[in-house]
């Protein structure tokens, strides 16, 4: 069921809960490595990112992929 947030805090901790849920398979969904992580100062300096996300809030959300590739 998709939900909407009240917080910024909740929106971050559904944002992680997303991340789990896509990082699961996506190797095999994609074909691709799950996207690496990126600082804000890397992404502003993306200039694809900064055109695409132009009216978005950004914020950093806490996530390790790494607990999904020792699975």
């Amino acid at each position: 069921m998709i939900t909407t947030a009240d917080t910024i805090d909740e929106a971050i901790n559904r944002a992680v809960e997303v991340l789990e849920f896509a990082a699961e398979d996506w190797v095999e969904n994609t074909g691709t490595g799950f996207p690496l992580a990126r600082t804000i100062d890397e992404l502003r300096r993306d200039e694809a990112f900064r055109k695409e996300s132009a009216n978005a809030v950004v914020a950093a959300v806490p996530f390790r992929t790494e607990a999904f590739a020792a699975e």
